[in-house]
């Protein structure tokens, strides 16, 4: 190939992914929703016949997962093929032509777009699928609420962090506190899994941390909290799940079982956890998460590449494990955090807002914004273009 040629489609994949802030940034310093987002852009400008995506939406915040409906539209316009494996279906409702449901390896049922949109939630729950419109949704529970007058579980003070010459955080002062349940929001790369590691000691920053009013460690922040990260394999380290689950737990192993049984997981005992589903591996983090029994707990994205029924499972144990415990979540789909205590929202690497859905609704502000994306996000399954 031509280096002009090259140069072309280079051009062309930054001007229509919109990737040019990414440009000359360290690989190894993108969030896991940006590297999402070059790894999309590398198959673009490679530009094959056939486009095979492995849930391309899970990491991405809602402005990218735009671009990549834009991006799909463009390559099917232009004569691609396109086969996505995907959780998240509403965003390609006016894309594909076709969804076919797999089973145990097998492709049992095919679908319109229209035949999936007719199908009622219960059918939909019934097949282990998510929801295919997002006017639907209500606002999940969320357990905890603020005891009047609580002290701080978490304290922060000129807290940063910085990879090279890029500034990822700069809070300088939050507070949270205790058997809250707050959510942290923001586009991909402001910092969101930055801050909760570096709350929790998983790495080094600059500033103060504060566990109940007393000042702690790295090592000492970090085993008092627990840490579901976003990628899980990062999380993983032995050769079954029963060695996983018993890692740094305190419990028998009857005890263990009975946890693993609670999430589904007795028959996978003995298997290697890097042969098991991504949303399997991730209740491995939560059974471990669970009998750790820390108090704080904090989630980066734990449902976000799992279906329906690995999401019941999920919800189901954090619902229990949840009760007196300070949590904190990140999350893309807002509707699962409209009932938290409190939630942040992170620009590049600072709090902008904060306060409850209700308040931030009022502010008419970034919050606001974010969540009118996601009500004309919800036109896609009536055939219609969002304004971005």
């Amino acid at each position: 190939m031509e280096r002009a040629e090259i140069h072309r489609r280079l051009d062309k994949t930054v001007e229509d992914m919109k990737l040019s802030a990414l440009l000359g940034r360290n690989i190894f310093e993108l969030s896991g929703g940006e590297k999402q987002q070059i790894a999309c852009g590398s198959v673009y400008t490679a530009g094959p016949d056939v486009y095979v995506l492995d849930e391309p939406s899970s990491n991405l915040d809602k402005k990218a997962i735009t671009r990549l409906h834009e991006t799909l539209r463009r390559i099917k316009d232009e004569g691609g093929t396109i086969l996505v494996s995907e959780h998240r279906l509403y965003y390609l409702l006016d894309l594909a032509d076709r969804f076919l449901y797999l089973n145990d390896g097998i492709i049992t049922r095919s679908f319109t777009p229209g035949e999936l949109c007719g199908l009622p939630d219960s059918e939909l729950a019934s097949l282990g699928l998510r929801c295919t419109d997002l006017h639907t949704l209500e606002k999940s529970p969320l357990i905890g609420e603020i005891p009047h007058g609580a002290k701080p579980a978490l304290e922060a003070i000129d807290l940063g962090c910085s990879r090279g010459n890029h500034q990822i955080l700069d809070i300088d002062r939050m507070s949270i506190p205790e058997h809250s349940i707050v959510a942290m929001i923001g586009d991909n790369g402001c910092g969101k899994s930055t801050l909760t590691e570096s709350l929790c000691g998983v790495i080094p920053a600059n500033g103060s941390v504060a566990f109940r009013g007393t000042y702690l460690t790295d090592r000492e922040r970090a085993g008092r909290s627990y840490l579901v990260m976003q990628d899980v394999n990062r999380q993983l380290f032995f050769d079954s799940v029963i060695e996983e689950v018993l890692l740094g737990a305190s419990v028998s192993r009857e005890e263990a079982l009975q946890v693993l049984d609670d999430l589904g997981l007795l028959e996978q005992l003995d298997r290697h956890p890097a042969s098991l589903s991504g949303g399997e591996a991730q209740r491995i983090s939560i059974a471990r998460c669970i009998l750790k029994d820390a108090p704080i707990i904090i989630l980066d994205e734990a449902t976000a590449s799992v279906d329906a029924d690995n999401e019941v499972y999920i919800q189901q144990a954090m619902s229990e494990l949840c009760r007196n415990k300070t949590v904190l979540v990140i999350a893309h789909r807002l509707n699962t955090i409209r009932g938290a205590d409190c939630i942040l929202v992170l620009e590049k690497g600072r709090i902008v807002e904060q306060g409850s859905h209700d308040e931030l609704m009022a502010k008419n502000g970034a919050y606001c914004h974010m969540i009118e994306l996601q009500e004309r996000m919800s036109s896609w399954n009536q055939g219609s273009e969002p304004a971005v």
